[in-house]
């Protein structure tokens, strides 16, 4: 599913805010604090992008119609990969230093993926991931997640036990990535407008960049286990 106007207004309103409070230009803070650069191009796309974002009445409007021609497709029941990786149901995994699973989750249609009802079928895309992770990936032997996702039950529960006994908080940043701004959006990217009210009113009241992730409600968790529990 497309991202929607909303999803590109928070980001923007967070960067503004940013701007404002940091003395950063609008196009630094974009760069380094938002999933724009990777929603809407780098490169000369970004320059073209910024020049456009420079002389555009209303921002939102410019960067939601500039992306509505990059916008990915969306899948169907008979995709099979996601940007090159095989997909089992909801779930795809990528390989990390040889020998480490990263399991991801991404949504497909507009209907809920972690609710009671789905509980059965996620867990069984899991298990099927797994088994063809075991067959086909002899290296592999730990599975590390990343996500902020692991904040709620509904995503937990699809795990072993052990898997998500003891998570670290990420020190990445990692501003551009869902993996931390997906918490701001429902699953049509509508805004969550509590959650997003608290991390501008946060913002607002930064007085180090450095501290800047502590701004966001959910912090990005790493599960780790061997893959034996799996």
């Amino acid at each position: 599913m497309p991202y929607s106007r909303a999803f590109f207004e928070l980001q923007l309103r967070f960067a503004q805010a940013l701007s404002d409070r940091f003395g950063l230009t609008l196009d630094e803070a974009l760069w380094e604090y938002t999933t724009l650069p990777l929603s809407l191009g780098q490169g000369d796309e970004w320059k073209v992008y910024i020049a456009g974002l420079e002389q555009a009445e209303d921002l939102v409007n410019w960067t939601y119609d500039f992306y509505l021609p990059r916008a990915g497709v969306d899948l169907t029941p008979q995709d099979t990969h996601f940007h090159g990786n095989l997909l089992f149901g909801c779930f795809y995994y990528q390989v990390r230093e040889g020998h480490i699973i990263r399991p991801h989750l991404i949504k497909r249609g507009t209907e809920g993926i972690l609710g009671h009802a789905q509980l059965h079928q996620r867990r069984e895309e899991l298990a099927r991931m797994f088994r063809h992770i075991k067959e086909n990936e002899p290296e592999a032997d730990e599975v590390l997640g990343n996500s902020w996702l692991y904040n709620l039950e509904a995503y937990r529960r699809l795990f072993p036990p052990a898997y998500t006994r003891e998570m670290t908080i990420s020190e990445e940043g990692e501003f551009r990535y869902l993996a931390r701004w997906g918490q701001f959006f429902d699953r049509h990217w509508q805004i969550k407008e509590p959650l997003a009210e608290m991390l501008l009113s946060q913002v607002t009241e930064l007085d180090n960049l450095e501290k800047l992730k502590d701004c966001f409600p959910y912090q990005i968790l790493q599960p780790r286990c061997s893959l034996k529990e799996f």
